[in-house]
């Protein structure tokens, strides 16, 4: 394996999601190649910073109950 590069197993009942992700990216690009990578990236920041908005949100939320 070539340094930066990596593999993911993705499980038989999760390959329906593979694939509709890979045909939005065909369809936003036309192509896979050079690009499916950058948007899985793209994809994992925003579910990264969703996580760590919804994680922020609930500890102010547990914090204000503490209080009050």
């Amino acid at each position: 394996m070539k340094t930066g590069e990596m593999h993911v197993r993705i499980s038989e009942s999760d390959m329906k999601v593979w694939e509709r992700f890979k045909r939005l990216v065909l369809e936003k690009y036309g192509k896979l190649h050079g690009v499916l990578g950058d948007e899985v990236i793209e994809a994992l920041k925003m579910y990264l910073e969703h996580e760590e908005a919804r994680r922020a949100h609930t500890k102010k939320r547990e914090n204000g109950r503490k209080g009050g």
